[in-house]
């Protein structure tokens, strides 16, 4: 962003034009970090609805815990019951 002095003798219409310009930088920048954030819900409404999903799901969360616990050094206890 530009850094202009509230001291400067600017006219409204150049300080507008700043304005529109800096808000502009803002919102390509928000986008872009959107865009690097948003394959996550892209993933998950791909699959919103898919019971299987929901267990894959459940299953990671309940690796993480044991891991995080130090329980869980195999991840034998979080196997799906199919392929028992």
């Amino acid at each position: 962003m530009r850094n202009v002095s509230m001291s400067t003798a600017l006219t409204v219409e150049e300080r507008l034009t700043i304005l529109e310009k800096e808000l502009a930088e803002l919102k390509q920048g928000q986008s872009t970090v959107q865009a690097k954030h948003g394959w996550l819900a892209k993933i998950t409404e791909t699959f919103k609805g898919d019971p299987d999903f929901g267990e894959i799901l459940r299953l990671g969360r309940e690796i993480r815990m044991a891991d995080a616990l130090g329980e869980n050094t195999n991840h034998e206890s979080a196997k799906c019951e199919s392929t028992k």
